[in-house]
């Protein structure tokens, strides 16, 4: 994975030590991220939201978020962000994406094709795009971010966190804190948000170890089990079946949050110093991804709807750096 980063703010080193840690991720995707230091380990797991590659604040969206996996591949829709305009105009994950406005895209670095996906004010945008040997054409009225995520009960706070609408100023305060420990984060398991195998069982999101004090926090929330349960971004996990997490190392936690089944899962959670009670079974990973348009291939986590002849461009080839 190559990463693109254009930050502002005095704890970069941090910043960096906290990108290190979470972009261990499977070879194959190239992303150009724009964000301030305070909001990065959100924006790094957040990847279906378009805010990721373009830049903070409550701009005009497409609603695509894209990657080019390779200098010899196409730039593909990666995700396609639900009730945005790219939704409603019918993209897919899996699509290429040709021209922004007759401008070729494959003349282009990633951070240029991002910057024309967004904008600042209101006004449409016009793209050519490529799914299975058919070319086909979008015109698309950008929206602002804060009425996309309205659309899925989300909203963006002014410091470029994003969060359920109904979240207190309570939980708000303890999710900026935690997230802005980027110093005292020592892993971050499941960073593709599942295993990387079809046939385990999981939750369907990823988790941060703190350290100093010791906390494993609920991150990268994809549409699953857990997610229906009730889970939210920043939740402090606090036991898993009644066993406390105090202490456990990486592999042993994420042990505890995979399985061979569809077994019953219980998490004991702190929300912003209210304890609650969440309780789901784990779901085959490979319906997971499905749930997300998704699917695994080849170790690999790529487009439901990739063309076959397209998949080679995530899989054959590792990225260097």
């Amino acid at each position: 994975m190559k990463v693109f980063i254009s930050w502002s703010g005095e704890r970069s080193l941090h910043a960096a030590r906290a990108l290190k840690v979470m972009t261990k991720l499977p070879k194959g995707q190239t992303v150009a991220l724009t964000l301030s230091i305070s909001c990065l380990i959100v924006l790094v797991l957040a990847p279906d939201i378009e805010i990721l590659a373009q830049g903070l604040g409550d701009r005009y969206v497409s609603g695509i978020a894209v990657t080019k996996p390779s200098p010899e591949c196409p730039c593909f829709v990666n995700k396609v962000i639900p009730e945005s305009p790219a939704a409603a105009a019918g993209i897919k994950g899996g699509d290429r994406l040709l021209t922004i406005d007759s401008m070729d895209v494959n003349s282009e670095g990633l951070a240029r094709i991002l910057a024309l996906l967004s904008s600042d004010k209101p006004g449409g945008i016009t793209l050519k795009l490529w799914r299975k040997g058919r070319a086909y054409e979008v015109i698309l009225e950008r929206q602002q971010l804060s009425k996309v995520l309205a659309r899925q009960g989300m909203k963006i706070l002014p410091q470029g966190l994003i969060v359920p609408s109904d979240s207190t100023e309570l939980e708000i305060e303890r999710l900026s804190r935690t997230m802005s420990g980027s110093a005292r984060l020592v892993a971050h398991p499941f960073p593709a948000h599942v295993p990387l195998d079809n046939d385990l069982f999981h939750g369907g999101f990823a988790l941060l170890i703190f350290r100093d004090p010791d906390q494993v926090v609920a991150t990268g929330i994809e549409n699953g089990p857990a997610s229906r349960a009730g889970i939210r971004q920043g939740d402090l996990i606090l036991s898993v079946n009644e066993m406390d997490l105090t202490g456990k190392t990486p592999a042993e936690l994420e042990a505890l949050f995979i399985g061979d089944g569809p077994q019953l899962v219980e998490l004991k959670i702190d929300r912003g110093g209210g304890i609650k009670t969440l309780k789901y079974g784990l779901e085959r990973v490979s319906e997971i991804l499905k749930g997300n348009h998704l699917r695994l291939v080849e170790g690999q986590i790529v487009p439901l709807g990739l063309a076959d002849e397209d998949i080679p461009c995530y899989t054959a080839r590792k990225q260097p750096g």
